[in-house]
């Protein structure tokens, strides 16, 4: 019975790991220009774009490499 509970509890603390919200830094490649968010799912290695509207452009997109903040 213990072995079952104890079964359980990691599942449930897998669960809940896996769908934990991760905060991602990003930065520019020959740039000092870096972008910091939050994302639901997925795995900040995976980003390698980011879309954002600044004050001097309308809207940009930018080659970004990524890791876990």
């Amino acid at each position: 019975m213990n072995k079952l509970l104890l079964l359980l509890g990691v599942c449930l603390l897998l669960c809940t790991a896996c769908t934990k919200e991760k905060t991602c830094r990003c930065s520019v490649p020959n740039s000092q220009t870096t972008h910091v968010f939050t994302i639901k799912k997925g795995d900040c290695t995976s980003i390698n774009t980011f879309e954002y509207d600044d004050e001097t452009a309308a809207h940009r997109t930018d080659s970004v490499f990524c890791v876990e903040y």
